[in-house]
């Protein structure tokens, strides 16, 4: 007997099952596409953002960025309106060129991250030292007993 006209052989599990099976292909197909598909004609976009620790002291700001594989000459960082920035890149071995990867979990290519600044950054005073990795870049305060701030008159309405 039919019941609300589906088949009196039709299975829910089943039919559930033969959609979970459908799904898994499609991703399967997607995925792989995107492991093994040709990327030619787009252009290199920045592969990774380097996490950063921020910590002040009384006198300074020190900001440290993994950056680990990184040649010292590769990393740029300047100081420019309250921020800091920094940018490189990170050139795939020779070695690993062309030969086919199960997988690669690592980064390369260029990357650029930028910090705003306080207001207080002395950006003549910003030093930017790379060991082992790890980019550590200080950048002292201004002494605020030393710098008069600007007084601004503000209209009463």
């Amino acid at each position: 007997m039919r019941v609300g006209g589906l088949p009196q052989d039709w299975d829910p599990f089943l039919e559930m099952e033969r959609m979970q099976q459908h799904i898994n292909s499609l991703f399967s197909h997607s995925l792989n596409s995107l492991m093994h598909g040709p990327s030619a004609g787009f252009p290199q976009l920045p592969q990774f953002e380097p996490d950063a620790d921020i910590r002040e002291t009384e006198n300074e700001y020190v900001i440290k960025m993994d950056l680990p594989g990184m040649e010292r000459d590769k990393i740029n960082v300047e100081v420019k309106d309250h921020l800091l920035s920094v940018s490189g890149e990170r050139k795939t071995e020779n070695e690993h060129q062309g030969q086919g990867f199960y997988r690669s979990e690592l980064s390369y290519g260029s990357f650029s991250r930028s910090l705003p600044l306080p207001g207080d950054v002395n950006p003549e005073k910003v030093t930017a030292e790379y060991l082992n990795g790890v980019l550590v870049v200080k950048l002292a305060k201004i002494n605020p007993d030393k710098t008069p701030q600007p007084v601004a008159k503000v209209a009463v309405s």
